[in-house]
């Protein structure tokens, strides 16, 4: 991977982080998050039951998969272990799948938006196409 591509990822990845942290603080605090898109709410969304998996709030395992792929794409660019470039394939990949399925949710179950999970969504389809790519 090249030093452009390196940054890409940990560019959308604390992009992402940011969009996750924020989901979790309001989330802790007890806030209701605040919905830019009219006729949606993002709590909604995050409090129903497709908010966790095996327990854990979906916000957290995003935070977690963000501060992965930054180590991780740091630790390629240093070191260039080719097993890495593997591991970040499969965890984007996951994470895609994940945020192909919670569209889903929004969009044919719940019949309602979270801009955030979206936005999420949109990082995570960058990040794979991304990491393919080199």
């Amino acid at each position: 991977m090249t030093s452009t591509a390196i940054s890409s990822l940990i560019a959308l990845s604390v992009i992402g982080l940011i969009d996750a942290a924020y989901i979790s603080w309001h989330s802790l605090r007890k806030k209701p998050l605040v919905c830019p898109i009219n006729k949606h709410d993002c709590n909604a969304v995050v409090q129903s039951s497709y908010g966790k998996f095996f327990g854990i709030k979906n916000e957290f395992l995003g935070i977690f998969y963000y501060l992965f792929v930054i180590i991780f794409a740091m630790i390629f660019f240093f070191n260039n272990i080719v097993w890495i470039k593997y591991l970040l394939i499969i965890s984007s990949l996951l994470a895609l799948a994940a945020s192909a399925y919670l569209f889903y949710v929004q969009k044919y179950i719940l019949k309602n938006y979270c801009f955030y999970c979206i936005i999420s969504a949109i990082i995570n389809l960058l990040l794979f196409l991304n990491i393919l790519a080199v």
